[in-house]
């Protein structure tokens, strides 16, 4: 359905672009990352300019690009929309193009990315959580020192917590058991 509505779309229209997300949606949910990815483009492009959904849905399809191994597709996207992302968008921004350098082995640039993305997430633990995740394993393959690493799992816990979003707290107790188990700690 959502397929058919993005073909007979004419113009910006509201009402068929968030249609579309909902597909999208469905496709994320049944593992189609590819299908997720498209939809969200042309939702993002079918949404009028000066919607409050129209930022959200260009990261969203930035988002599921990167999730379909489409790296340049989402920096593209990223790109084109980063003048005009403040707060927490400009942070989410700069968590796709750190999982971009990520996916390149380019350890050392996604770590510096994720640290100029904490500031954007005072106010959004989860985001914070998952940044920290984020760090804590990008310092891990750089080598970095364990004090490093362990204070960004345990930063990840503590925001994650705060948070109280189960898929945060999840991953970051997750990863801070991987960390301790790498470092030889065992899990606890």
């Amino acid at each position: 359905r959502a397929r058919h509505l993005a073909l007979g779309a004419t113009g910006p229209d509201e009402t068929t672009a968030a249609a579309i997300m909902r597909g999208c949606d469905a496709a994320i949910a049944r593992g189609a990352a590819p299908v997720a990815a498209d939809l969200a483009e042309v939702a993002w492009n079918l949404t009028p300019h000066d919607c409050e959904h129209v930022l959200p849905r260009a990261l969203a399809a930035a988002h599921h690009h990167l999730s379909a191994g489409s790296v340049m597709d989402a920096i593209r996207i990223v790109d084109e929309v980063w003048p005009t992302l403040t707060g927490v968008l400009r942070g989410r921004a700069l968590m796709i193009k750190g999982d971009a350098l990520m996916w390149g082995r380019s350890f050392s640039g996604a770590v510096r990315i994720f640290e100029s993305a904490l500031p954007f997430f005072a106010d959004d633990p989860a985001s914070e959580a998952m940044t920290h995740v984020a760090l804590a394993f990008g310092h891990f393959q750089l080598g970095s020192d364990r004090a490093i690493v362990r204070r960004h799992a345990d930063e990840a816990i503590r925001a994650a917590t705060r948070a109280g979003a189960p898929g945060p707290t999840a991953v970051a107790h997750a990863v801070h058991a991987m960390i301790g188990w790498l470092f030889g700690e065992g899990v606890a």
